[in-house]
């Protein structure tokens, strides 16, 4: 449908993440703030399944509410807004619940599209895709710990249709999804 960047028959412009989302280090300090019995859940990309979508809130880490009201104050949870494992697991995009009683781990990057330009749709599956996925394995094999900082992420290169061939798509990915 879109073509392949990998052996030159991309059919649209390639464009940075960073002109069409905007990414945030939701720890930015990296440092994991300590376990509270009945705090709020600290969701890291472990307690993401990325085949089904489902995030794991009961068996997340549980950390202090002054974290969750530390991570309201730098971002706003919007729908259509995914994550992705950047250390360890690099990539496996999962879209969250654009709630606010929960707090995302050092562990990953949240990635929130600019719906003026672009689909989280197809961003989303774009950050599935084989052009994708290379870039994240160029990176690991450039370092000696599996990491993708925030940096990198908005450097990711990803096809950029036009707005409205990329809403057929979620269109079509979303009738799909029903189906299952």
């Amino acid at each position: 449908m879109f073509g392949n960047p990998l052996n030159g028959t991309a059919k649209y412009p390639i464009h940075q993440v960073g002109e069409v989302a905007n990414s945030v280090d939701p720890q930015p300090s990296h440092r994991t703030p300590p376990v509270e019995e009945d705090g709020v859940p600290y969701v890291s990309i472990k307690d993401c399944d990325y085949k089904t979508g489902k995030i794991d809130f009961e068996g997340a880490r549980k950390v202090s509410p002054k974290v969750l009201e530390e991570h309201l104050n730098r971002y706003t949870l919007h729908e259509g807004d995914f994550v992705i494992g950047k250390i360890g697991t690099i990539g496996n995009p999962v879209f969250i619940p654009a709630r606010d009683d929960y707090t995302l781990s050092a562990n990953i990057v949240l990635v929130q599209p600019n719906r003026e330009l672009v689909s989280p749709y197809f961003l989303k599956y774009s950050f599935e895709s084989d052009f994708v996925e290379r870039q994240f394995a160029e990176a690991k094999n450039s370092t000696s710990q599996a990491a993708f900082g925030i940096q990198k992420v908005r450097t990711v290169k990803v096809m950029n249709p036009d707005l409205d061939v990329q809403n057929k798509f979620e269109n079509f990915v979303q009738q799909v999804d029903k189906l299952k």
